[in-house]
């Protein structure tokens, strides 16, 4: 049998979406590789996105009305929100002390509210989830481009 197609509900080109997940995971492997790792449950390999978010303001440059200043416009004016059990979505503040610390962790919760379901109902009014994804791919490929994890990219995604 089949399976359904899982893009069916969900109001992203499913074009985005694969290089949104290839950026992703690319980027998860130059945090391994670029030091910003932790020792995860069973002494598991993980990003150390706390680490990142931490540091990421130290080497990203972004020119007032680029591309990359818009999306972590985005991100942090209309941040992602966060699925409750009881209370649906809900509003939660980003994490970080400048404004791209915050859009690397809006990205961050783009990512878990795609990947981990939720996103069959669109989010807030039409188009909005596009952009989120969209605006966070933005800003992880200044992330994985630039400072101490572009040694650590091929550049594949």
């Amino acid at each position: 049998m089949p399976l359904a197609d899982p893009y069916a509900s969900v109001d992203i080109p499913p074009e985005l979406v694969h290089q949104f997940f290839g950026v992703f995971a690319r980027l998860e492997h130059a945090m391994k590789v670029g030091g910003f790792q932790r020792r995860g449950r069973g002494g598991r390999a993980e990003g150390d996105w706390d680490g990142l978010i931490n540091k990421v303001g130290d080497w990203i440059q972004v020119a007032p009305g680029s591309a990359l200043d818009a999306a972590i416009l985005y991100l942090i004016n209309e941040p992602p929100q966060v699925q409750m059990f009881e209370a649906g979505w809900q509003d939660k503040a980003l994490k970080g002390d400048s404004p791209i610390a915050r859009a690397v962790d809006g990205a961050r919760r783009v990512r878990n509210n795609l990947f981990h379901g939720g996103k069959h109902n669109p989010e807030k009014y039409e188009g909005r989830d596009k952009r989120l994804v969209g605006a966070a791919l933005t800003v992880l490929l200044a992330a994985i481009e630039t400072g101490p994890l572009a040694n650590c990219y091929n550049g594949l995604v």
